[in-house]
């Protein structure tokens, strides 16, 4: 099969492995030049492709900071790349990103606690309450959907009982940034839960 890199073209980063465009890409060639498409339906053919590059293309272009609690329970190693930045040297991964600072940390090689700090906003006062739905949106969470566990001035816990997830969204101390936490073992542990 001839090697056609057409990452740069699709705006994606070279990160060693072929993208999923690339993969579909080099599927559909491998079928043309075996003629196998011919008895297919094309119609069919043509609407999987372009619907499978619609989606992985929308995957690539997702911002690193936007959804930070995709990031649990995965590899260290795909998230570093997802993320396009090396492990530090304890296998945690830290990047900047869209005015957040993201921090995912290592439990025996995969990540189990996400950590952002909204360094682009104003920074937050204890005496005053946090807008947590509002910061929770930002990271693509919907605070209707979760359950409000604890609402003080300076530290909203919310449980999203549908991921698993406890979410934390505190003012540590004047002047800090509004930070949010993520975490799928404190959850299990809140929940009496012994599967993670």
């Amino acid at each position: 099969m001839i090697d056609f890199d057409l990452a740069p073209h699709f705006g994606i980063l070279a990160t060693g492995m072929k993208s999923p465009c690339v993969q579909v890409f080099h599927t559909w060639v491998f079928l043309l030049s075996t003629r196998r498409i011919r008895k297919m339906n094309m119609r069919c053919v043509v609407s999987a492709v372009v619907l499978l590059l619609s989606t992985n293309l929308a995957i690539a272009e997702e911002k690193p900071a936007s959804t930070p609690f995709k990031y649990l329970d995965m590899p260290v190693k795909e998230a570093a790349q997802r993320a396009g930045v090396q492990p530090n040297q304890a296998n945690n991964i830290v990047f900047d990103s869209e005015g957040h600072h993201v921090y995912l940390e290592a439990s025996g090689g995969t990540v189990g606690y996400a950590d952002v700090e909204f360094r682009g906003s104003a920074p937050c006062n204890p005496k005053q309450e946090i807008d947590s739905a509002a910061a929770l949106k930002t990271l693509g969470m919907n605070a209707a959907d979760l359950e409000l566990a604890i609402q003080k001035p300076d530290n909203h816990t919310y449980y999203d009982h549908k991921r698993g997830l406890k979410v934390n969204v505190a003012c540590s101390y004047e002047g800090a940034p509004l930070t949010v936490g993520f975490s799928r073992k404190q959850y299990n542990v809140l929940m009496g839960s012994t599967n993670h």
